[in-house]
């Protein structure tokens, strides 16, 4: 085993050793040379060793990589340049979205805060508020004053005249401006505003008989919707007893089983305003045309419910509670069922079936 001088030795002279290389060749082994080998930024153009070019030729790479940097840089630099306005614009369009998108969701809260009708009754309260009222009657003469000071539609002219067109856009003005028709239709407001002045003219034209035909219509259509709610507040009060007295039908629920046959248009009578001349006093009796599809069954449904209204207004009546219109089956009108009924009645409901 060599020592450690030897190993040491052989260590400091590496650098200029010449290594061998063993080679099995035709039976027989031959000693050869190796040359160093030379890397080729220690040497110079003859091959020769040349320290002094390292340093040079790595300044030279540096600089080539130097020289690649800067071009990536640039061409970085110029591709950053629309990605950053691309960066700027989003927050900017997103702002702007933002705004629009809350402009929009105003619009649509204030809108949808209110029913249809609701937005039609707050349009007219506003244009009654700022029109003169034909009928107008009060002991302040500053009221009188105001009310004579408010704007009037001209009855003489049509709508398109330049007087009631300068009414028209006055009340658009002036409603779209208020808080509390923020987001409703413009369309709207101007058609409810061409509404009034076709009531007004109407109002002013009419003969005495159109006056005296609707006047008697709205209390018709009163009195409906009056008995039908009145109805309907019976038998939920009383539909036990109701139903009891009605007995089962097929396909009748366990409870309240005759509450979906309440609509007005099924329980709406014809009626006409008679005045009943006795040789004593003069009564006012409402005369009743039944439609002839409803069933004797369905008839006897509604009488036992009226039946238990009129009990119930005993129990509450007092000197000053108005009283009731007596109701008088006068005629049975042949009429056939309305079409939007037949798929809610049942076949016990109506006449013949």
């Amino acid at each position: 085993m060599p020592s450690n001088a030897t190993r040491k030795s052989g260590r400091k002279g590496k650098q200029n050793a010449q290594g061998t290389l063993n080679r099995v060749a035709a039976g027989r082994i031959e000693q050869r040379e190796i040359a160093p080998r030379v890397s080729p930024l220690a040497a110079g153009p003859s091959g020769a060793e040349a320290p002094g070019m390292t340093v040079e030729s790595l300044t030279q790479v540096m600089a080539a990589i130097n020289m690649m940097y800067d071009c990536t840089v640039e061409a970085n630099t110029g591709i950053r340049f629309p990605v950053d306005a691309h960066n700027q614009a989003i927050p900017q369009q997103a702002l702007v979205a933002s705004s629009v998108t809350q402009g929009v969701t105003a619009a649509n809260v204030s809108t949808n805060r209110h029913t249809k009708g609701e937005m039609h009754a707050i349009v007219l309260n506003l244009i009654n508020g700022r029109m003169w009222a034909r009928n107008f009657r009060s002991n302040d003469p500053e009221l009188v004053a105001e009310n004579k000071s408010r704007r009037r539609w001209n009855m003489d002219e049509r709508i398109d005249h330049p007087d009631n067109v300068e009414v028209i856009n006055y009340l658009r003005q002036y409603i779209v401006a208020q808080p509390r028709t923020a987001g409703f239709w413009e369309d709207m407001i101007v058609q409810k505003i061409k509404n009034n002045y076709k009531t007004c003219f109407r109002a002013v034209n009419a003969t005495p008989e159109q006056v005296s035909s609707k006047r008697r219509n709205n209390r018709i259509n009163s009195r409906r919707i009056e008995i039908h709610l009145r109805r309907v507040d019976t038998y939920i009060n009383n539909w036990l007893a109701i139903d009891t007295k009605m007995g089962y039908k097929p396909g009748n629920p366990d409870e309240m089983a005759y509450l979906h046959l309440l609509e007005k248009s099924v329980m709406s009578d014809g009626e006409s305003e008679d005045e009943d001349v006795t040789p004593i006093i003069h009564v006012w009796v409402l005369q009743v045309a039944r439609p002839s599809w409803r069933s004797a069954e369905l008839n006897r449904l509604i009488q036992f419910i009226d039946f238990l209204a009129a009990e119930n207004d005993k129990k509450i009546v007092t000197p000053q509670s108005k009283q009731r219109m007596p109701r008088y089956l006068k005629t049975i009108v042949v009429t056939p069922v309305p079409g939007h009924l037949t798929a809610i009645l049942p076949v016990w409901a109506i006449q013949n079936q």
